[in-house]
């Protein structure tokens, strides 16, 4: 079956990085493909006819090049292949169970092994094909090394199509595991991108009026207005026409507002994620490398950036306010930073279950999870 698709070393070069399981998967099915077509049409499955071998071979191809097809669209590169990587699974599993039955009874015997392996790896214990199929992976067993029992076993049409289907449910039972764990990186990817906003939107406030979110404190006895750049007295900015016509309160918001900069907001939100950052390190503690393209551990990480920096801010905006008792004057600048620091690591404390949910989602690819009642 020649190849007149893009070539296979093309799409490597290109989709290698992001995508590697679909690339050397495919690659090694069009060597495969490749084999069995040059087989004679009566040595291929025996139990067909030459049309039906012809039928299967195109149906192949079909099934490879549309694979390739997607693998080698502008799309794919822009968009790293989120939306096109569950067809290219498709496409290459539709593949491979069109080639067990393409191929002789000793082809099929070479694949029980991986083919018991994604059974194992992807069925759940009481699912009826995975039932069926171990039943008969110990019959053969029973048969030793009879090699002319297990292919006249295997040579039986409904053994051949019992064990495709179990290859075939293996397979879609990993795409649907894949699809999840895309998923949920997808939900974790937009909330990112809200938080980033957020976050933008609140810096570009700070500095357009920054005495709106103007996180600056009156420690008492010290006659001085504390922000997060700037420490200034309250001598510094009366006036004694003010003194005259504003009460004590409106002197204080007039010292704040000559105190407070425009960069406030952003230095807060910057500190808030460091925080954050260092506490996000540990999240490569609990979920760790995985096979498929998509870490969580990474996107996790990078959620918790904005989400510890906008964190930062509003609980100094909650101090500012009074809400914590206690805490309602904080002494100095650097005072302030520190808070800003506990606040954006603090967002670990919301975060948790996040990550134990991301870790759940990423072990499930690859292994059957059972439910507490199965």
């Amino acid at each position: 079956m020649p190849n007149t698709g893009a070539h296979p070393q093309f799409i490597a070069n290109m989709a290698q990085r992001r995508f590697p399981i679909a690339v050397s998967d495919l690659t090694a099915w069009q060597d495969e493909a490749r084999y069995l077509a040059q087989l004679p049409a009566t040595a291929a499955n025996p139990g067909g006819t030459p049309q039906t071998a012809a039928e299967l071979d195109q149906a192949i191809k079909h099934h490879l090049d549309a694979a390739q097809a997607r693998l080698t669209r502008p799309r794919f590169k822009m968009m790293l292949g989120t939306t096109l990587i569950g067809s290219v699974m498709a496409h290459v599993h539709a593949a491979e169970s069109l080639m067990l039955r393409r191929g002789d009874t000793d082809y099929l015997l070479g694949k029980l092994p991986k083919i018991q392996s994604d059974v194992r790896n992807h069925l759940r214990l009481k699912d009826p094909q995975r039932i069926g199929f171990e039943q008969l992976m110990r019959d053969m067993d029973k048969l030793g090394s009879n090699g002319q029992a297990k292919r006249d076993l295997v040579s039986s049409g409904h053994v051949r199509e019992e064990i495709i289907n179990a290859g075939t449910a293996a397979n879609m039972s990993y795409r649907r595991e894949y699809a999840r764990m895309l998923s949920f990186h997808r939900g974790l990817t937009a909330w990112t991108v809200i938080l980033l906003v957020l976050a933008a939107g609140l810096a570009v406030w700070g500095a357009v009026r920054p005495t709106d979110l103007a996180i600056c404190f009156t420690p008492q006895g010290q006659g001085t207005v504390v922000c997060p750049t700037r420490e200034s007295p309250y001598a510094a900015e009366n006036t004694e026409s003010s003194a005259q016509v504003s009460s004590g309160e409106q002197r204080r918001d007039e010292v704040i507002a000559g105190a407070v900069r425009p960069t406030d907001i952003s230095l807060l939100l910057l500190v808030g994620m460091a925080g954050a950052a260092v506490t996000a390190a540990g999240s490569f503690r609990s979920v760790g490398g995985t096979a498929t393209p998509f870490n969580l551990a990474i996107a996790m990480a990078l959620l918790k950036l904005p989400l510890g920096a906008l964190i930062a801010v509003f609980g100094l905006l909650l101090i500012r306010g009074g809400f914590f008792p206690g805490l309602s004057d904080l002494d100095s600048a650097p005072q302030i930073l520190a808070w800003a620091v506990i606040f954006g690591a603090a967002q670990q404390l919301f975060t948790v279950m996040v990550d134990q949910q991301a870790k759940r989602v990423q072990d499930q690819v690859g292994e059957v999870v059972e439910a507490p009642n199965e």
